[in-house]
This record gives C-alpha cells, sequence and structure tokens, in this order.
C-alpha cells in the first residue's frame, strides 16, 4: 500500500512572482542607498563661522559648541559630546616681524603654555601638507588635565595636540587640535575637514 504524498511539489515561481520578488529587491537596495546617502549628509553637515576683523571664515559641525574672543585665541569650537576630554579646534593670531621663524611661535607657545598646564611635554616639529599643496610646520604636545564625571569622580586625562602653523603676511596663524591620547588618532579627520574649509 502506497503512503500518501505529504509534501506536494514545490511549484516553480510565475512571471509575476519573479517580478514581485525583483521588486523587492530593488526597493531595499534604493532604500539602503538613501539611508547612506542622509547619513553622508548629517555626517557631513557644516556651519559658516566669519570673522571679519581677522579675516578668517571657517567650516565647523553644528551640533560643536562655539567660542569667540578668547584670551589667546580668535576662535575654538569643541565637541562637548566627546568622552574623557571635548575634542578642539581652536585658531590663534600672532603678529610676527619679516624675520620671523617658525621655532619663535613654538618657543613662545610652549613657555606659555608650560606654565598653566600640568605636565606639559612638548613632541617633535613635522611638516603639515596645507590642502592647497603648501608644505607648512607643526609641533605635537601631551599634556594632562581632570577629567569631571559625576559617577567616577575627578581623574586625570592625557590630552594631544598638534599646532598647524601658517605665516600670512604679517602674522602667524596658529591651528591647534586637542583630543584625549585614547581618541586623538581617530578625531584626526575633524582637523583634516577643518582645514579644507578654512579661508584666511
Amino acid at each position: 500500500m502506497a503512503l500518501p504524498d505529504r509534501f506536494p511539489a514545490v511549484r516553480p515561481p510565475g512571471p509575476r512572482q519573479r517580478w514581485a520578488n525583483l521588486l523587492v529587491f530593488l526597493l531595499g537596495l534604493a532604500g539602503v542607498i538613501f539611508s547612506l546617502f542622509l547619513r553622508d549628509q548629517v555626517l557631513g553637515a557644516t556651519i559658516r563661522y566669519s570673522n571679519l576683523q581677522a579675516g578668517i571664515n571657517a567650516d565647523f559641525p553644528p551640533d560643536w559648541l562655539l567660542e569667540e574672543a578668547g584670551s589667546d585665541y580668535v576662535f575654538r569650537i569643541r565637541d562637548t559630546a566627546a568622552p574623557d576630554f571635548p575634542t578642539t579646534l581652536q585658531v590663534s593670531l600672532f603678529p610676527v616681524g619679516s624675520d620671523s621663524a617658525p621655532r619663535n611661535i613654538f618657543d613662545a607657545l610652549t613657555l606659555q603654555r608650560s606654565q598653566t598646564l600640568a605636565a606639559y611635554s612638548v613632541g617633535n616639529a613635522q611638516s603639515y601638507l596645507l590642502p592647497d599643496g603648501i608644505e607648512t610646520s607643526a609641533l605635537s604636545y601631551t599634556y594632562v588635565t581632570t577629567a569631571e564625571n559625576p559617577f567616577l569622580g575627578s581623574r586625570p586625562v592625557i590630552v594631544e595636540g598638534l599646532d598647524v602653523l601658517v605665516f600670512e603676511r604679517d602674522q602667524a596663524l596658529v591651528i591647534t587640535y586637542r583630543a584625549s591620547a585614547e581618541n586623538f588618532s581617530r578625531e584626526l579627520q575633524h582637523l583634516d575637514r577643518f582645514m579644507q574649509g578654512l579661508d584666511f
């Protein structure tokens, strides 16, 4: 006696089902591409900053905090959402003479900071390539600050910094990038984007 067939044969998909499957796939692919486009738009969104007196224009992320006219800078922007230490980009101006060299500016900055920043240590001077292809000088350094955490209390944080120096007419423009040592390399992309949108 033959047993009944419990599993009927599966029919191959007809033309309608094939078109429906293709349409679902194409809609899903379009949704993924659109989501990536929106993500890039949000990540690449910027606000334009202009300081007519200093002759400086710059682009910065809209969720960063802007501060102007500090005691040692024209303006600075900070990512206050960054853990441990707010990632910071800062622009300062210094009057210079015709015979000024990068070493003079870096020495003056080192002298000033060694008196106000804990465990301030200067790294190596290095070359830095600007977006327009011009090579300039940069100086790295580290110092220690205190991070205030409501759950963990105060704890020391090592901060890494990089000063990029540009001579323009009778002044020196110093673009400073700072981040916690743990995030310095990963957040360095912000300096590159900032330099691309900086006009002076």
